[in-house]
């Protein structure tokens, strides 16, 4: 029987909502917040059990939400056999995961495992020459920062609400949602805005800021 190891908060925070005050009419919020009034888009950003089968001996197991990305995962083994995340390699069906990566982008399901130790080499060029990014429709849209070495490119189909990329643009960028403020052609953008609604072609690049 193997070990399994519960890395975070893995159980439920008590039922405190009987004694919390409730509003008797909606506050007021400022127009640079994101609001995403539809709770399934939220209730998507599930919390996740990952299971990760450390050199085929050890189960360790993280709670990560399904956008979040698996940088924790990295990090714990990093600290854990002291090497550098470039001698870590985690695979999840014959593919190689970066630490961008996220439950949703690699398509995990909490009935398998992610396998994971340590290499001697360097995986960077294993992880360029073992891209397995899927092919959608729709088009491409970029979400650029100034925090962000890159933009963070997502394939939306022309009907979709912005409101999930928003949900994984803050994930990615590692900021609650209304901390930040969605901006393209200098208009604010709203969570219920589509590519259509916005006459995107494709290739359209989103600019994100950070609120203080």
């Amino acid at each position: 029987m193997y070990p399994i190891y519960s890395i975070g908060n893995t159980h439920e925070y008590p039922d405190q909502s009987e004694t919390q005050e409730l509003f008797t009419s909606k506050p007021r919020v400022s127009s640079d917040v994101v609001l995403i009034e539809d709770e399934n888009d939220l209730d998507d950003n599930e919390e996740l059990s990952v299971k990760v089968y450390w050199q085929s001996s050890e189960f360790f197991k993280f709670t990560i939400r399904k956008f979040q990305k698996l940088t924790q995962v990295f990090e714990y083994f990093s600290n854990k056999e002291s090497v550098s995340f470039d001698k870590l390699l985690f695979t999840y069906k014959d593919r190689i995961l970066k630490p961008d990566d996220t439950p949703e982008s690699i398509d995990y399901r909490i009935s398998k495992f992610i396998d994971g130790g340590i290499v001697n080499s360097s995986v960077t060029k294993l992880v360029k020459n073992n891209s397995q990014d899927q092919v959608k429709d729709g088009i491409k849209v970029k979400f650029q920062c100034q925090n962000m070495k890159k933009p963070l490119e997502m394939t939306i189909s022309l009907d979709e609400k912005l409101s999930l990329p928003m949900l994984k643009c803050a994930e990615h960028l590692e900021k609650p949602l209304d901390k930040l403020r969605f901006i393209f052609d200098g208009d604010n953008l709203s969570a219920k805005d589509t590519p259509r609604d916005l006459d995107f072609e494709g290739d359209e690049c989103i600019d994100v800021k950070i609120l203080s």
